[in-house]
């Protein structure tokens, strides 16, 4: 077992804070007109729904006020809201200007909230139609309006909170992220990502950059916005931690949708960590499926729409699923077995799904209750299923940066260099430093300790420096050349028989050239040359020897 994954093992099983929550929600069912060079987009029918389901378990962990929703509700959308009795939260319409108000307004409360009240995470999730490299709005003026991948990272990067979670249901919503076109903002975001390198940031995005994306019938909403609420909502949650992880959410949604629409969702994990939390959902309102319970569940309100949440319950396993207080209905399907039950929720507390709710659930096939989508939800959701998209990403499959927003590492290496002062031989040592990167920049501390022999004499060096230099990143962020400058002393002493004689402080300068490769997301191995300059005491008067030396290395980041 390594050292990088028992520290990972250690990071991901410590308790996270959930601190104040805040979302953006955003929905949007237009289209584009059909021209002659484009086939335009129709008209979606649920984007809508999608925001205001999402928006209303958001308000179950936001703080008051902390939930804004752009869409506007078509009339199905509203009927359907009063058949399950069910109250229209305030809406603006999803225009630029109303997006962009709408984060000014929380970057603003966020920059007067104290800092004793914990983390805050910022969800932000979309529902639409996209276009290569863009997101549809609704127009203020002219045929149609959108705002760009890019353009959408940096307001958000610029809010301020400790952990923003942005989720796409949107056709080609893979190309918001990876594929050039819109402004050039790099700089922006480079700058921006410098200034706030603690922020924590994730994506998960319903299609890849040439897919589409698709709404179910049945659902009222986008498959892709069913699965993800169901996964925040705890079905994710394979541990069982209370904590819903950003890889156990990626490969929740991966496995309920890949057999249905043919393609795994793309994601981007908050600096390379899978196993980041996403929301912590301890203390809040739980339903709660013991182990007696077994099969496929669905539950919604009780007229049957719109549907909240959707899991495969296995036997002999004990979930719980967050949910908003209220009044739900319960619909299970167990092979030819099924039927519905009704349960209130009550603010704060958790309530099972006991055996004498359970019984009530009669065989019935009436009015298609059991034609349920065949494909998704057919299985039990479980840790080999997250270990298995965890080996595929580190397997390098995913299109994602590994090392990115990684800002410390502690380094380990091997040292070779010529014996000093002209002795012939090489010298053998070790090295153990800190570097912390920001931006560009990367400053670091490194320690030495080597060793050689030299005319019946033992030589021992102590080295400490200070460095400092630039850091380019190639390859996809998988390749780092650093050029650096160093600073320091070195104790050098010489052992001959019962005699030490040397210099305690002799002062030392260096340059050199660091080449980093990322293997895994919190290990690189790496490589360096360097010359060195060390004035020692000889006789009264400090005199000037050069070396070069030759380090090898890993390093953990963090």
């Amino acid at each position: 077992m390594s050292l990088a994954f028992v520290l990972s093992a250690l990071v991901s099983a410590a308790p996270a804070s959930r601190g104040d929550v805040y979302a953006v929600v955003v929905g949007h069912n237009g289209g584009t007109a059909r021209t002659d060079s484009s086939r335009g987009l129709p008209t979606l029918r649920f984007a809508d729904d999608d925001a205001l389901r999402m928006a209303r378990w958001f308000s179950g962990l936001a703080v008051e006020g902390g939930v804004t929703v752009l869409t506007t509700p078509d009339a199905q959308t509203t009927s359907t809201l009063d058949a399950a009795g069910l109250s229209l939260p305030k809406v603006t319409p999803p225009t630029r200007t109303a997006l962009s108000s709408a984060l000014a307004s929380l970057k603003t409360t966020l920059a007067k909230r104290p800092p004793q009240r914990g983390p805050s995470t910022v969800f932000f999730f979309y529902a639409g139609h996209g276009l290569t490299g863009r997101l549809l709005l609704e127009p203020e003026a002219g045929d149609d309006a959108s705002i760009t991948g890019k353009e959408l990272k940096l307001a958000l990067m610029d809010l301020g909170a400790d952990h923003v979670e942005l989720f796409i249901d949107a056709c080609r919503s893979q190309s918001l992220f990876t594929d050039r076109g819109g402004p050039d903002l790099s700089q922006e975001i480079a700058t921006l990502e410098a200034r706030a390198a603690s922020t924590s940031f994730g994506v998960i995005t319903a299609a890849q950059s040439d897919k589409p994306a698709g709404e179910a019938s049945d659902l009222m909403g986008g498959f892709f916005s069913h699965v993800l609420a169901s996964g925040l909502a705890g079905a994710a949650d394979a541990d069982g931690d209370d904590v819903v992880r950003f890889g156990e959410l990626a490969a929740f949604v991966a496995f309920n949708t890949e057999g249905l629409t043919g393609q795994r969702p793309w994601f981007e994990p908050p600096g390379g960590d899978l196993r980041a939390p996403v929301i912590a959902l301890s203390g809040t309102t739980r339903l709660v499926l013991p182990e007696t319970s077994q099969g496929r569940l669905r539950i919604s309100s009780p007229s049957g729409l719109p549907i909240f949440a959707e899991l495969f319950k296995p036997a002999g396993r004990r979930m719980t699923l967050t949910l908003p207080s209220g009044r739900y209905q319960v619909q299970r399907r167990d092979g030819e077995t099924g039927g519905a039950a009704d349960i209130e929720l009550v603010t704060g507390e958790a309530r099972t799904l006991s055996a004498l709710v359970d019984a009530t659930m009669k065989r019935t096939a009436e009015r298609g209750e059991l034609d349920w989508e065949p494909v998704s939800f057919q299985g039990p959701f479980s840790p080999q299923v997250v270990a298995a998209l965890d080996a595929g990403y580190v397997s390098g499959r995913p299109n994602v940066a590994p090392s990115r927003a990684r800002t410390f590492a502690l380094d380990a290496a091997y040292l070779l260099s010529p014996t000093p002062f002209g002795f012939p031989g090489l010298e053998h040592g070790v090295e153990l430093g800190a570097r912390y990167h920001l931006g560009g920049v990367q400053l670091g501390l490194r320690g030495a300790f080597r060793s050689s022999t030299a005319n019946d004499a033992i030589l021992r060096r102590i080295a400490l420096n200070l460095r400092g230099g630039w850091r380019f990143l190639l390859l996809d962020e998988r390749l780092a050349l650093a050029p650096f400058g160093s600073a320091g002393f070195k104790t050098i002493l010489r052992l001959a028989g019962a005699q030490v004689t040397g210099d305690p402080f002799a002062p030392s300068l260096g340059a050199g050239l660091h080449v980093e490769g990322h293997l895994l997301p919190r290990l690189s191995l790496w490589a360096e040359g360097r010359f060195e300059a060390t004035w020692v005491q000889l006789d009264g008067v400090r005199v000037p020897f050069a070396e070069p030396a030759v380090t090898m290395g890993a390093s953990l980041w963090w």
